[in-house]
């Protein structure tokens, strides 16, 4: 019963995360148009984070690599559920993939000396995510091997390797 009450409070976690995503990722464009709010100060800004040359990856928006991030969590999260041999240890996965992004986030920000809030959400959330996952992936009965999970994986693991492809292609090759 705790495990499944950690696995829906990821879910929910997630879908702030995601929605706080999509927010950012209409914000990366808005500053184009010049209007935007989260401008609080010269330290306290979404609108210098954003609009940096570190907001984007081969041309696609960080925001979007998150928004998807979100997406993939909230369906790993989900099966998690019927499923927690397999997918508690793809969650954990998942969760240090973006863990470990995280560092290149915060280095951003420190480089420009300067704070996201909405980013600072997507931050707490991945983190946590990230503990909860480890702390439900230590706490599994009988665990598959990481091959057996690959294996098991494997059509998931091409559809996100797909669904991260997709928007590099389209802003490397459709927009200009």
């Amino acid at each position: 019963m705790k495990r499944n009450l950690l696995i829906y409070a990821i879910i929910v976690l997630s879908l702030v995360g995601l929605f706080t995503s999509v927010y950012l990722f209409q914000h990366h464009y808005a500053l184009l148009s010049g209007s935007t709010n989260c401008d609080l100060s010269e330290t306290i800004s979404c609108d210098i984070v954003n609009g940096s040359v570190y907001a984007e990856i081969l041309y696609v928006p960080v925001a979007l690599l998150g928004l998807l991030w979100f997406v993939v969590m909230i369906f790993l999260t989900w099966h998690a559920i019927p499923k927690p041999k397999l997918f508690i240890p793809a969650m954990t996965a998942w969760s240090g993939v973006g863990f470990l992004f995280l560092f290149y986030l915060v280095g951003v920000e420190i480089l420009l000396r300067t704070i996201c809030p909405y980013c600072t959400i997507v931050h707490i959330i991945v983190f946590t995510s990230f503990v909860i996952s480890l702390y439900l992936h230590k706490n599994l009965k009988n665990k598959y091997s990481w091959k057996q999970i690959f294996s098991k994986l494997k059509n998931w693991i091409f559809a996100i390797v797909v669904l991260y492809a997709i928007p590099f292609i389209y802003y490397n090759f459709f927009v200009g």
